[in-house]
């Protein structure tokens, strides 16, 4: 495997690896349970864990793609384990964070793109990592408001009002003709809590991400678009309601340590 310059993280111990593993395989095989032989992305979310978990999980499984809700953890990270990890970042996107996300090589996807002027940054810190390396187009999830809740960020959207026209629908519509350096994939919401812990066998939040995923393909042509959904509390239910992305980190890397102030 291909390590980056700045030095391999420590291995963490054999119990710690196995403890990983077996978590890791559990939510796999689950994902593969709720998809019934569909394409669903596992994005292992390992926020504010250790290089040496993220390592153990990649080498002994050859898994790629790991999220990180922190530009600076990220960057970080990336500097240190191999280089074809697929990173996601999933975290509040600021505008003044843009740049630096966009020059990581081996980012993936940046799922939580709620402005026009977001998107436009990230093509021009892009455009200038591909002008001296090879890079390949980031993929790009409009995050969407579903919940309409203060806390969130993301896109409102009324599935009521014309799309066109609509700060989704513009955005969307850069992306797609305007973008040299990122790639629309679809839509990403993360819903509310109250909608994660039902038992009615739906999710509001997640139907209604997908009635927008289905106008805005329409607007665009056909437009294929794909759904970031689910988490570790919801993510088989997501699966069948249509997700083929889903965001999981505490039911495999276990609980996070007490949060401190990092630089998002």
């Amino acid at each position: 495997m291909t390590m980056q310059a700045q030095g391999r993280p420590t291995d963490p111990p054999s119990e710690r690896t196995q403890e990983l593993l077996a978590c890791f395989n559990s939510i796999k095989h689950q994902v593969e349970q709720a998809a019934s032989g569909r394409e669903v992305r596992l994005v292992a979310v390992s926020k504010l864990k250790p290089a040496s978990d993220i390592l153990a999980i990649h080498r002994e499984t050859g898994h790629l793609h790991f999220g990180e809700n922190y530009v600076s953890e990220l960057q970080e990270k990336a500097k240190t384990l191999p280089e074809d990890i697929k990173w996601h970042f999933i975290g509040a996107l600021q505008s003044n964070k843009c740049k630096i996300l966009g020059a990581i090589p081996n980012l993936f996807a940046v799922e939580t793109v709620d402005s026009l002027h977001k998107a436009e940054l990230l093509e021009k810190s892009r455009s200038g990592l591909a002008s001296s390396t090879h890079v390949n187009p980031l993929e790009i999830y409009l995050q969407v408001n579903t919940s309409e809740e203060a806390t969130k960020a993301g896109f409102i959207t009324k599935l009521e009002e014309p799309i066109l026209g609509s700060s989704l629908h513009s955005t969307a519509k850069f992306i797609k003709e305007d973008c040299r350096w990122l790639k629309l994939a679809g839509l990403m919401t993360i819903g509310s809590i109250a909608q994660s812990k039902s038992d009615q066998g739906t999710n509001r939040d997640f139907q209604r991400l997908v009635q927008l995923r289905d106008q805005l393909s329409e607007s665009l042509d056909g437009m294929t678009l794909g759904l970031s959904m689910g988490m570790s509390a919801d993510f088989a239910l997501a699966i069948k309601m249509g997700s083929d992305n889903v965001r999981v980190g505490s039911s495999i890397f276990g609980e996070r340590p007490p949060f401190k102030k990092l630089s998002t």
